[in-house]
Formats: C-alpha cells, sequence, structure tokens
C-alpha cells in the first residue's frame, strides 16, 4: 500500500507541474483488446465520429459522448480506477461531463 501511495503523490505531483497526466497500462491487457475489439466493430461509434486536425495538422477520428449507457466506453468511464485517479488529480469528486474516444 506504501508503494501505491508513492505512486500516487508522484502522479499527483507531475499532474500540478504540467497540467496533465499520461497513465501508461491504465486497463490491463485484457480489457484493452476487448475495448478494441467492441470499437473497431460498433457502427455507432464510427458514424457519429468526426474527423479533425491535431496540432501537427494530421487528421485524427474523435467521438465524443456526453452520456453514459451501458457499454464498455461509459463502464470504463465508471470505473473505480478511473473515478479514484481523477478524484485524486483533482481533489474531490467528480462528475461526468463528456468522454472522448481518438479511433485509430
Amino acid at each position: 500500500m506504501k508503494n501505491d501511495l508513492n505512486i500516487h503523490t508522484k502522479a499527483l505531483k507531475l499532474y500540478h507541474q504540467t497540467g496533465f497526466l499520461i497513465q501508461r497500462h491504465f486497463l490491463d491487457a485484457e480489457a484493452t483488446a476487448l475495448l478494441q475489439q467492441i470499437s473497431k466493430s460498433d457502427p455507432d461509434l464510427i458514424a457519429q465520429a468526426q474527423i479533425r486536425k491535431d496540432r501537427k495538422g494530421s487528421l485524427a477520428c474523435l467521438s465524443v459522448r456526453n452520456a453514459l449507457n451501458n457499454d464498455i466506453y461509459s463502464a470504463i468511464v465508471r470505473s473505480r480506477s478511473m473515478v479514484d485517479t481523477m478524484e485524486m488529480l483533482l481533489g474531490g469528486e467528480v462528475y461526468h461531463y463528456h468522454h472522448k474516444m481518438i479511433i485509430k
């Protein structure tokens, strides 16, 4: 548990220094593979996605959803690990506004 606290302390410090946090391996391999499989075959996700240019001018396919549904995307957003991480970073209770997914 102390090691987890050190990881959280380092992440929080980095977040406050930079304004963002990249959390590698946030999802385990099984969850990542399932998300990839479902998203690639989800006609609704692809149909409502929009093409945007990133800062470098490259095209990115972006899906934004405001509602929480009974799907894998909303399950990840509601997950304890996501909520706990966001509450740690923001210092209190968090609420869902929207979630985004870049489709590659």
